[in-house]
């Protein structure tokens, strides 16, 4: 038998493993939530419905008349228990009727959202692609293959080349990647001194412009890429914007990256995940109890508004990109300050092209009345969210005078409490600051109550890759896959998610963002409802609970808002039982410090102001507006 037989065999030995696998997987799930078989209800009939009345009945009659039933009563009580028992395999025979029903609507909704998440995220990935310039495309799909897949020796090579554009480089990383799957790993670090300032050159290329691109180049060339342990990082801050376009019914708020990290999170809720959440719980005094309560509701307050702020912000560049409007440079990892620049440049760019428009519809060239009102439409829309941008900055210098103010009150109640009453709590003791654990996560009842949720809208959106879409869609009822039904589904999927996972609580949304996402790369278009089952839940048990950096970000909360001193004791707890990096913990504990005499000087700087709108920008969208009216089209 040759090798590629070999292969070829051993491919379809896996492939039946994972299908007989999935259906098990499924089967379970369905089984989880169903009752007793017949034999048992039989047996509890026969028995209630039998001997059970019969004993029941005679020991009754004895202790109210001193002796047992006659013979009439005899017959009236097996009659009775005879007609129960009909009754009985009647009543168990419509209800199982009903539950078989149940049982197959539920299976197959289970089925279908397994089978339609991953193709739909596949298909928002490459709608994402589609909506950006050719040259960052190609950009763009490399970043994405070096930092969301376990790629091969030529993978990584091809990945490199489009990233950089250097041949040298790419054949340089997959001869560097040959070696470590081997375990030459001292070989592969050769290479890679040898090619030190070629690699250099490559990653200060890339940093001006796209500081998150060079960092993964990095690491992916130093050997550190993802796995299916790690599992991916999450785009964060995703779940606020989408239900802060769900709030304001506006979904330019959100970007087909969150689209496609919340089906993601549906998938792996679905496959079994469990999202570790920590907190922390105060005992003792009341009037500390409730100061702690109200600095910890102003500290996450005043986080989740800088991360709107963000997120606005992403959602601008996100609606700019999508419109064809080409910023300068790629915007991965740039700061909040390099983005509102980008943004303020497009708008320029935006407003002297209206004007050019117009000037041309004077002259009478009609023809590009199309071009104009596509341009006036994102004008205004991005007027609209810069708008919603200073708004939530506005927000956030609100919650920063409130964290302020919570800070002085809490500092003013603990300053003249013991010391124990205000340290973190190592297990034993019933007073003081102690961390409280708890999973999102989905039970059997809830994967398929969401599955039959999540189900019609998944189903609504055609994603055959036909050019006669439309065609397709009249005789179907279902809808092409763009942009706006992208968007409408994330609503729908966050919607379900929330009803059963209450995503939207600022703690889940912090422990979401804190963890990885699943390894999906190994899931592939076209592969049966079983197979995508068998590997997400494989891939979702396979990655690493990590709750070291929730426990550090606690950690650092603790030490930074309450200062509270981490102790060697607290130290060594935190990294014991969470895994918390020790050094890290160290560092942390370091800012401890006493009250000062002035409260919360630590928090004096206020957060940054967005400039107002510029009235050039507003001023060519009216008068685009208006030309349009003029020519009787509407925007």
């Amino acid at each position: 038998m040759t090798s590629s037989t070999q292969g070829a065999v051993k491919q379809r030995t896996s492939d039946i493993y994972l299908e007989r696998e999935g259906q098990r997987l499924i089967g379970r799930v369905i089984n989880a939530v169903e009752h007793e078989p017949w034999s048992v209800t039989l047996l509890q009939l026969a028995w209630t419905a039998g001997p059970a009345t019969f004993l029941a009945a005679q020991g009754g009659y004895y202790l109210g008349f001193g002796e047992f039933l006659p013979t009439d009563r005899i017959i009236f009580f097996v009659g009775y228990t005879a007609f129960a028992g009909v009754i009985g395999i009647l009543t168990k025979l419509l209800y199982d009727q009903h539950v078989r029903g149940k049982r197959k609507r539920r299976e197959e909704a289970l089925t279908t959202v397994i089978d339609r998440l991953p193709e739909l995220i596949f298909a928002v990935r490459d709608l994402t692609l589609a909506s950006l310039p050719p040259e960052q495309r190609k950009r763009e799909a490399a970043w994405r293959l070096l930092k969301e897949t376990e790629l091969g020796p030529v993978g990584l090579a091809t990945a490199v080349e489009d990233l950089t554009g250097s041949i040298h480089l790419a054949d340089t990383a997959r001869r560097m990647e040959i070696y470590r799957r081997q375990g030459m790993f001292h070989r592969a670090r050769d290479l890679f001194d040898e090619e030190a300032d070629l690699i250099g050159w490559a990653v200060d290329a890339l940093q001006a412009g796209a500081p998150a691109m060079a960092g993964t180049l990095r690491e992916r060339l130093e050997g550190r890429g993802v796995t299916v342990r790690t599992g991916v990082p999450r785009d964060e801050n995703f779940v606020e914007r989408i239900f802060a376009a769900i709030g304001d019914e506006n979904p330019a708020l959100m970007t087909l990256y969150d689209v496609e990290e919340v089906l993601v999170l549906a998938f792996e809720l679905i496959s079994g995940r469990e999202i570790p959440v920590l907190t922390f719980n105060y005992r003792g005094s009341w009037q500390l109890a409730r100061a702690t309560d109200a600095l910890e509701r102003a500290r996450v307050q005043f986080q989740i508004a800088k991360a709107t702020g963000y997120s606005r912000l992403k959602a601008l560049i996100a609606l700019l990109t999508e419109s064809d409007v080409e910023l300068a440079e790629t915007v991965a990892g740039q700061d909040s300050d390099t983005l509102l620049a980008k943004v303020q440049a497009s708008f320029d760019q935006l407003r002297e092209a209206i004007y050019d428009l117009r000037v041309e519809v004077a002259n009478g060239r009609i023809s590009v009345l199309d071009e104009l009102e596509d341009k006036t439409r994102t004008l205004a829309a991005g007027i609209e969210i810069y708008e919603a941008l200073r708004a939530a900055y506005r927000e956030m210098g609100r919650r920063h005078a409130e964290l302020i103010r919570a800070r002085g009150r809490w500092d003013a109640l603990s300053s003249g409490k013991r010391a124990s009453a205000t340290e973190l709590s190592t297990g034993g003791r019933r007073s003081g600051l102690s961390i409280a654990e708890r999973a999102i996560r989905l039970d059997d009842d809830e994967k398929l109550r969401a599955a039959e949720a999540l189900m019609q809208p998944l189903r609504s959106l055609d994603l055959r890759r036909n050019r006669r879409r439309p065609a397709i869609a009249s005789h179907t009822g279902m809808r092409p896959l763009t942009v706006e039904s992208a968007k409408d589904l994330a609503v729908d999927v966050a919607l379900v998610l929330e009803r059963f996972a209450e995503i939207s609580r600022p703690q889940n949304q912090r422990a979401i963002n804190a963890s990885n996402a699943p390894l999906l790369a190994n899931i592939e278009p076209g592969m049966s409802a079983a197979t995508k089952a068998a590997v997400g839940s494989a891939v979702v048990q396979a990655i690493h609970t990590d709750v070291a950096r929730p426990a550090e970000r606690l950690a650092a909360a603790l030490v930074h808002h309450y200062r509270i001193e981490l102790t060697d004791k607290a130290i060594g707890f935190l990294h014991d039982v969470y895994g918390a990096d020790l050094e890290t913990l160290q560092v942390i504990a370091a800012y401890a410090e006493p009250a000062p005499v002035v409260p919360v000087q630590q928090l004096r700087n206020r957060p940054p102001s967005i400039p107002p709108l510029d009235d050039n920008w507003t001023r060519q969208v009216n008068r685009g507006r208006r030309l349009l009216a003029s020519h009787d089209r509407e925007l």
